[in-house]
Formats: structure tokens, C-alpha cells, sequence
């Protein structure tokens, strides 16, 4: 009598855990999308990033990094006016008044 082949096979094969995928997620995880797998798409931490221990995290919402680069943009034309500001006083005159006619063309 032969033994069953089949049988010592499963036991030697490790279960490949299956993933619960939603029908349509949102958005992939940076590290989903990175190795270009299909996320599960939960929020916290997709089944594969815990399943690999990997830090999950999702890119911002369009509207959210649009806000922070239109902030980050303000900021900088603050520090360049601040700047000419600061040079009106070390120029020469005619220099100055171009500063200031600039100035003057982007006051709030």
C-alpha cells in the first residue's frame, strides 16, 4: 500500500492567509500602492500592512494638500515681502522706488 501524497503535501504547505477586500476602496495605502497591490482599505491599518508589519498611511485628501501648499505659498510671499521691506532702506534711490512701486502693486 502507497501512502497519500496529497496528505503529507498540505502539511508541508504553510496557509496563505486570504485578505478581505472591500468591493471598491477608496484609496490604496502609500505601501500598497508602492509595491502596486490591491489594498484592503481600512483606515487605520489595511490587512496586509499588519499582516507584513509595515506603517500604514494614506496620502491626504486633494482639498486637504491643495489648502497646505496654497498656506505654505502664503507664507513664502510674506518672507519676500518682508525681505524687499528690509532692503528699501539699503538701496539706492531709484532701486527703492521700484521696490516700493512693487510693493505697492501687491498690498493686500
Amino acid at each position: 500500500m502507497t501512502p497519500d501524497n496529497s496528505q503529507d503535501n498540505n502539511n508541508n504547505q504553510s496557509p496563505c492567509p486570504r485578505l478581505n477586500y472591500k468591493a471598491n476602496p477608496a484609496l490604496a495605502c502609500n505601501s500598497c500602492r508602492q509595491g502596486k497591490f490591491k489594498c484592503t482599505g481600512e483606515k487605520n491599518q489595511c490587512q496586509r500592512c499588519a499582516m507584513l508589519g509595515k506603517q500604514c498611511w494614506y496620502p491626504a485628501h486633494k482639498r486637504e494638500r491643495i489648502q497646505r501648499e496654497m498656506d505654505q505659498l502664503v507664507t513664502e510671499a510674506n518672507e519676500y515681502r518682508l525681505m524687499l521691506e528690509l532692503l528699501l532702506s539699503r538701496v539706492n534711490k531709484e532701486d527703492a522706488e521700484d521696490i516700493s512701486a512693487l510693493l505697492f502693486k501687491y498690498e493686500k
